[in-house]
């Protein structure tokens, strides 16, 4: 969600000259910007540049910045254009649950999906949707698969079928809701469940 209204390399200036000054929103702002990159009617005002949106969420996040406390986790976890640091990332994310943001919670899942964790990655991506009172299509998955908890379709039939006929602001991206899709078809197909 972008706070001011970008619309020329003057309104840039103005900005990081406001970021400068520990305004850890705007100094969140500016890490989306450079994470994204802007061009306005065809001219460039950001370049995109992962290792500047780094360090301006990092500078955010020092300064009690919770969004971008999450942002800096993200890029801390994969390694990317920082150093990698699993650890900080997962003491990040946990502040971030602690604030009550899903995506903390999420995020911190496939940290414990990566490590075979898959009983943690389950709760943390139950917790997730329980904090966002979201329709999760990881645990829909695990239900589906039997992965961290124990099978059972029903249930996962139950999160498809809400993720595709949700119609909230905050609905699930176009790629979960055809992955929903592809299962309901499937439990169409198969007949066991429906």
């Amino acid at each position: 969600k972008k706070l001011t209204n970008i619309n020329n390399i003057e309104d840039w200036n103005k900005l990081l000259s406001i970021a400068q000054n520990d305004d850890n929103i705007i100094q969140y702002e500016v890490g989306c910007l450079y994470d994204n990159g802007l061009t306005v009617n065809d001219q460039i005002i950001v370049k995109e540049d992962k290792k500047e949106a780094f360090n301006w969420f990092l500078l955010s996040h020092e300064s009690g910045n919770m969004d971008a406390t999450i942002r800096t986790a993200d890029f801390l976890s994969e390694g990317k254009y920082c150093e990698k640091d699993i650890e900080l990332a997962i003491k990040l994310y946990e502040q971030g649950i602690e604030k009550g943001i899903g995506n903390a919670s999420s995020n911190l899942a496939t940290i414990y999906r990566d490590k075979k964790d898959f009983k943690k990655a389950f709760e943390l991506y139950q917790s997730a949707q329980k904090m966002d009172d979201s329709n999760s299509i990881e645990v829909a998955l695990c239900y589906h698969f039997g992965i961290g908890t124990e099978q059972n379709k029903l249930i996962a039939f139950d999160i498809f079928l809400k993720i595709v006929n949700d119609i909230s602001e905050f609905s699930n991206t176009e790629f979960e809701i055809e992955e929903a899709n592809y299962y309901l078809g499937l439990y169409y197909l198969e007949g066991d469940i429906i």
